[in-house]
C-alpha cells in the first residue's frame, strides 16, 4: 500500500507522540484536572453509545446479527468517545487534532501501544485493573472479550455471516458493563456523581461538592 507525503507525515507524528508520551512518566503526569475539564466541557459524552446499546437490546430477539452490529458499535463508541478521546485530548491539546488521533489509536496499528495508557487511566481513576478485570462468571478479561467479539462482528458486516445468539448477548453484556460499571466508576473517581438508569446511563452529572 502506498502512502502520500501527508499520510507519511501523519504516521510519523503519531509515532513520535506515542514514543514521547506513552512512557510511565508521561502517564504519571496525566492529571485529574485534564480529564475533569474534558468531561465538564462535554456533559453528554456516552449518549451516542447509550442509543446504540438500546437499539441492540431492541433487536436481539428478532434480528441477532443486526443486534450484534449495534452492540459492538456501542462498545466501540463508548471506548472512543467516553474513554479514549478524553485522554487523547489531554495529550495533544487540540480539538481537531484529537479527533484525528482518536481515530488513529482505535485502529489496529496503534491500539496496542495506546492500551497501556488506557489501562493506567482505568486503574488510577476507576480503580479497575483492566489486565485482570472480567465480568462475573467469565474467565476471559473484558478487554479480551472485546477483542474476541470484533472478528465476529466483522464476519457479519463483510461476509454476511451468521452469528450465534449467545455471541450477540455477550456483546450486549460487554457494552452494558462499559456503560454501567467502568465509565461511571471513572467519573466517580474524578469527583463526579453519575446516575445509572436501567441498562444504560443518564446524562445527569454534577461535580461532587
Amino acid at each position: 500500500m502506498s502512502y502520500s507525503a501527508e499520510e507519511e507525515a501523519y504516521e510519523q507524528y503519531l509515532s513520535e507522540l506515542f514514543d514521547r508520551d506513552y512512557r510511565d512518566e508521561a502517564i504519571d503526569g496525566f492529571t485529574t484536572t485534564t480529564l475533569q475539564s474534558y468531561y465538564l466541557a462535554n456533559p453528554l459524552v456516552g449518549q451516542e453509545a447509550k442509543g446504540l446499546l438500546a437499539e441492540a437490546q431492541a433487536l436481539v430477539g428478532t434480528h441477532p446479527r443486526s443486534a450484534l452490529v449495534m452492540a459492538y458499535a456501542a462498545i466501540e463508541v463508548a471506548m472512543k468517545l467516553a474513554l479514549v478521546r478524553p485522554v487523547v485530548h489531554g495529550l495533544v491539546h487540540s480539538e481537531s487534532l484529537a479527533d484525528f488521533v482518536t481515530e488513529a489509536v482505535m485502529g489496529a496499528t496503534h491500539k496496542d501501544r495506546f492500551k497501556k495508557l488506557l489501562f493506567r487511566i482505568a486503574t488510577e481513576y476507576a480503580g479497575i485493573d483492566m489486565d485482570t478485570f472480567s465480568r462475573p462468571g467469565q474467565k476471559r478479561t473484558l478487554w479480551n472479550e472485546i477483542q474476541d467479539i470484533e472478528p465476529k462482528r466483522n464476519g457479519v458486516i463483510h461476509r454476511g455471516g451468521t452469528v450465534d445468539p449467545n455471541v450477540t448477548a455477550q456483546a450486549i453484556e460487554i457494552a452494558t458493563t462499559l456503560l454501567r460499571e467502568l465509565f461511571p466508576r471513572l467519573l466517580n473517581g474524578l469527583g463526579f456523581t453519575f446516575t445509572v438508569i436501567r441498562s444504560a446511563m443518564s446524562s445527569t452529572r454534577q461535580p461532587i461538592s
